[in-house]
């Protein structure tokens, strides 16, 4: 088996250098939608702060939510995590010519970057299961199932301009620094390092709080040793919790200070009104985004649906209880706003960031069943990669709309079954 999943391996890495040097899909440039709002912080750091308030694409995408009054100070409604990874490499191939556009150069290293932040989530993912003691044929599979079934592969090259495989990435690590936390005896520089991912993370995109939250509370030895009712709080909880707590603060209050010099208001929300209206209808879109045809997460990434009900059904797994807590928290979050859809793209992309937290408790799940019934369970796991692919090949050739429609769904799934 390590020898078949070794050889896996190498053509994975084939398939991603062949999909980032010829991009076989039937859109461009690299950098474009949300991403260019993402991006426009590396060369804002890069060209130490040039002003975006006459970069008119800007104002086009909508990415422009507050600005000072004479606007001549704009904040770009993006979180800056993304730029403040690219920067470093922007910065190599950065125009003075033309500061205020990405050059071409900047444009493939936005899909490396995207492809090997995909290579190393992967094999940090799949490592972090071998950690908890889960077979390497289970580990492997249940990564493939979320990778082409999950929408990984495709938030990972096609759409590695946005935000969520830098998640998938910072997610990856703290879950992999997860065992070794655990443990009584885990250092100061265990802690620290979860606690610059932490910060980083919460840069990325807000709702990022969820999952370093989530990694937080799981390495807590009141969670992991507590039994009835004798609650015990080591030394260590309280590092944790501190750790977390002043993680969080270094990262809001960052953001929060900045918009301030920038155009005078402290706020979190750059969104401006449309950041308030996930207040108006809260919950409103809850069962569209779990459930839509047009978009919602479990028909187009049924591999959600398979491992919620491993979880339910095989009980006891922390990991899986907290993907349980993130699907329905991110889906009643989603669902309060109005662009529950996110705007459009493969699936419900928001739910892409938590996919870490959903390979290893399909894994867990699985390992806990036995042998004969996982030949079931793996056959589903076909299904799901088979709807999730055919949609995806649909989505790249052009034949497959952004913003989701039933109609097209069933075609690409039941294809030419259905006129």
């Amino acid at each position: 088996m390590e020898n078949i999943i070794r050889r896996l391996s190498i053509l994975f890495i084939i398939i991603l250098i062949f999909v980032t040097a010829f991009t076989p899909y039937a859109n461009g440039p690299a950098i474009r939608a949300d991403g260019y709002g993402y991006s426009t912080w590396a060369r804002k750091i890069t060209n130490f702060d040039i002003n975006i308030c006459s970069d008119d694409h800007l104002h086009r995408l909508g990415a422009i939510a507050i600005s000072n009054e004479e606007r001549t100070k704009c904040v770009v409604k993006y979180f800056p995590g993304v730029g403040i990874f690219q920067a470093p490499f922007f910065a190599i191939f950065n125009s003075k010519e033309s500061p205020k556009k990405f050059t071409s150069e900047q444009h493939l290293i936005v899909l490396i970057i995207g492809a090997s932040l995909l290579f190393l989530s992967s094999l940090l993912i799949y490592k972090t299961a071998l950690n908890l003691s889960i077979p390497q044929e289970i580990s492997f599979i249940s990564l493939i199932a979320f990778l082409f079934g999950g929408g990984l592969f495709h938030y990972g090259t096609y759409e590695a301009s946005y935000s969520h495989i830098y998640s998938v990435f910072g997610c990856s690590l703290g879950l992999f620094l997860l065992k070794k936390i655990k443990n009584r005896d885990a250092s100061n520089l265990h802690i620290l390092t979860l606690s610059i991912i932490s910060v980083w993370l919460n840069l990325v995109r807000i709702t990022n709080i969820l999952i370093t939250f989530t990694i937080f509370f799981m390495n807590l030895d009141l969670v992991n040793n507590s039994k009835g009712n004798n609650l015990i709080i080591t030394k260590k909880d309280l590092k944790l919790v501190g750790a977390f707590l002043i993680s969080s603060s270094i990262s809001f209050m960052s953001l929060g200070v900045y918009n301030f010099l920038e155009v005078g208001k402290f706020t979190l929300n750059t969104y401006g009104t449309e950041g308030n209206a996930i207040f108006n209808k809260f919950g409103d879109h809850f069962f569209d985004v779990l459930l839509s045809f047009d978009g919602g997460l479990l028909p187009y990434y049924p591999i959600f649906l398979l491992t919620l009900f491993l979880i339910l059904f095989t009980r006891k797994s922390l990991i899986g209880y907290s993907f349980i807590f993130l699907t329905l928290t991110y889906s009643l979050i989603y669902g309060s706003w109005g662009q529950w859809t996110l705007g459009g793209g493969l699936g419900h992309r928001g739910f892409i960031d938590i996919i870490p937290f959903g390979v290893i408790s399909l894994a867990e799940s699985i390992n806990k069943i036995s042998k004969h019934k996982r030949k079931i369970i793996y056959f589903f796991i076909g299904i799901c990669i088979y709807i999730n692919t055919s949609i995806m090949f649909d989505y790249w050739s052009g034949d497959f709309p952004f913003d989701a429609e039933k109609e097209y769904f069933l075609k690409s799934v039941f294809r030419g079954l259905i006129p």
